[in-house]
């Protein structure tokens, strides 16, 4: 959300962080990189990048920072009707960027895959279609 080189290489890395994460589940579905890039920045409704990479779901979200802090938001979205299923917003004082994009993106992946033997927030009844 800014023009801001440095930014643009932290949310860069923290997005290629989460698709790390949340590949490591073999019953997520995980697109590559590039394909994600493709909508980064652009203000496209989800539901329509959900029909076009054939997904139920699709995580969105921002990165901010100020000075020492930064804030990310993350939103997990049902593409049938456009609700959101799941989210979540983290500030944190970047001491360390690396260990602040870790453990992000391993909350994130332990709310959606349901890591640590919780339960995750995809539907039940959809997780058939969501590990294809």
């Amino acid at each position: 959300m800014s023009s801001d080189m440095e930014q643009e290489c932290f949310s860069n890395g923290l997005i290629e962080d989460l698709i790390t994460e949340l590949t490591r589940f073999s019953e997520l579905r995980v697109l590559a990189r590039n394909t994600t890039f493709l909508y980064k920045g652009q203000s496209v409704d989800v539901r329509e990048i959900g029909r076009k990479v054939d997904s139920d779901y699709v995580l969105e979200g921002s990165a901010r920072r100020s000075n020492e802090w930064v804030r990310i938001t993350a939103q997990l979205i049902d593409i049938a009707d456009g609700t959101h299923v799941w989210v979540d917003r983290f500030d944190r004082k970047l001491t360390d960027i690396f260990a602040v994009q870790d453990e992000i993106a391993g909350k994130i992946v332990a709310v959606l895959a349901g890591a640590g033997g919780s339960q995750g927030v995809i539907d039940p009844t959809r997780l058939d279609r969501a590990k294809r």
